[in-house]
C-alpha cells in the first residue's frame, strides 16, 4: 500500500515534466519558425516606366529597395507612409516594411505607374 501512495505523487512529477519540457521544446520550435521567415532585402526595379515586380508579398521587417534604372526620373511614393522623392537614373530608395497590410504606391511623376506590397506578419 506505501509503495502505491509513493508512485502516484513520481507519476505525477514526471508527468508534469515530461509537458513541460515538451512545452519549451514547441515554443522554441515557434520562435523559430518566426526567425527564419525570409525577411532578406527585395529589389523593385524602376524600367520602362513601370515598377517590377508590380506585385510583391513579403514579411514585416522586410526592406525592400527601389532602383531606377529607367532614362527618365520617377517616384516610389504612397502618401503619408513613404516617398522616395524624385530618382534619377542609377539612384536608389529604401522602406521597411514592419506593419502587415497592403500598400499600393504610384510614381507621382507618371501616376500611371501602379504597383503593391503586401506585408504579412513574419
Amino acid at each position: 500500500m506505501k509503495t502505491n501512495k509513493l508512485l502516484i505523487p513520481i507519476a505525477l512529477i514526471l508527468v508534469v515534466a515530461v509537458l513541460v519540457v515538451s512545452g519549451c521544446v514547441q515554443q522554441q520550435g515557434e520562435a523559430n519558425n518566426t526567425v527564419s521567415g525570409d525577411i532578406s532585402p527585395k529589389t523593385v526595379t524602376i524600367k520602362n516606366f513601370a515598377f517590377d515586380p508590380a506585385g510583391l508579398s513579403i514579411k514585416t521587417g522586410t526592406i525592400v529597395n527601389w532602383v531606377n534604372e529607367d532614362s527618365a526620373p520617377h517616384t516610389a511614393t504612397l502618401t503619408g507612409i513613404f516617398d522616395s522623392g524624385i530618382l534619377n537614373t542609377g539612384q536608389s530608395f529604401s522602406y521597411t516594411f514592419n506593419i502587415p497590410g497592403t500598400y499600393d504606391y504610384i510614381c507621382t511623376l507618371h501616376p500611371s505607374m501602379r504597383a503593391r506590397v503586401i506585408v504579412e506578419p513574419a
